[in-house]
């Protein structure tokens, strides 16, 4: 019932410039996305049909498990998901040691990088930080590492430390859903 309407924000998002994936392509990723959402849904509800027949207090268990799990999912997801989803490349030793430097300033501690291959998907600056504790990464576009100076690229950076040290991560996944960046 949703496709639809996400291949009319597709299309609104490729005619306005901020997509440059094809029709075949986003089609695609759409089917894997639907897919990935239908296996979800059949596990959870596997899950509250069998607490169900365990306990009364199912719906307890259940938030408990929730929480949980999306706290595990968050955790583990630039390590364990990311590369799935997107083409990542290690960062160049200049960004590295320009990162480092930021997070010493910020006076957090250093994280790895990754340059994520989203110019072929999109034309936007895209820069994000994931995951907690050991597995936190900062995630910076090819293309937003293309097009932005050198002190942009130390704000971005300072940006996204900032995330990290305030946790940001962690209570937008314990919240309602709001964007990070």
């Amino acid at each position: 019932a949703s496709l639809p309407f996400a291949f009319g924000s597709y299309r609104y998002a490729h005619d306005v410039g901020l997509t440059l994936q094809t029709i075949p392509a986003w089609f695609l990723a759409e089917l894997g996305r639907l897919g990935i959402v239908a296996c979800s849904s059949a596990l959870v509800v596997a899950i509250v049909l069998a607490l169900v027949d365990v306990t009364r207090l199912w719906y307890l268990a259940f938030i408990a498990l929730l929480y949980a799990a999306v706290l595990a999912v968050v955790a583990v997801e630039p390590v364990l998901f990311a590369p799935l989803t997107a083409h990542e490349t290690p960062a160049p030793a200049a960004l590295v040691a320009q990162g480092d430097a930021v997070a010493r300033a910020l006076g957090t501690s250093p994280v790895p990088f990754a340059i994520a291959g989203s110019s072929t998907r999109t034309t936007q600056l895209v820069a994000r930080t994931s995951g907690l504790g050991p597995f936190a990464r900062i995630l910076i576009g090819d293309r937003a590492l293309a097009v932005v100076t050198p002190g942009e690229r130390a704000y971005l950076l300072a940006q996204q430390y900032a995330h990290l040290r305030e946790h940001d991560v962690l209570f937008a996944s314990i919240r309602k859903h709001q964007p990070v960046n």
